[in-house]
Formats: C-alpha cells, structure tokens, sequence
C-alpha cells in the first residue's frame, strides 16, 4: 500500500523512503533472530547428547 501510494503521487518522497526504511530495518532485525536460533550465542547448561 505505500508503494502504491507513492507511485500514485499520494505520499510525500521522505515519508515513503522513512517507511521503507524501517520496514527494512524490522525485517532485518528479524532475519538476524533466525540466523542465531540456529546458533545460540551462550550454551548455559552444557552440550546435551
């Protein structure tokens, strides 16, 4: 819905990039949650087997 209210004239250029900004922001802060449950920084009970 942004974009497509920015490609229609509806949204001001410095709202649309701030928006899109922290949409990326949030994404990427998310994609980084999923790399480290992968690889959990700090084992606090030891290796189990």
């Amino acid at each position: 819905m942004l974009l497509e209210q920015f490609y229609r004239d509806q949204s001001d250029l410095t709202e649309t990039i701030e928006a899109l900004t922290c949409a990326l922001s949030q994404v990427a802060y998310h994609r980084e949650n999923v790399i480290k449950n992968g690889n959990p920084e700090l084992e606090l009970f030891g290796v189990q087997e």
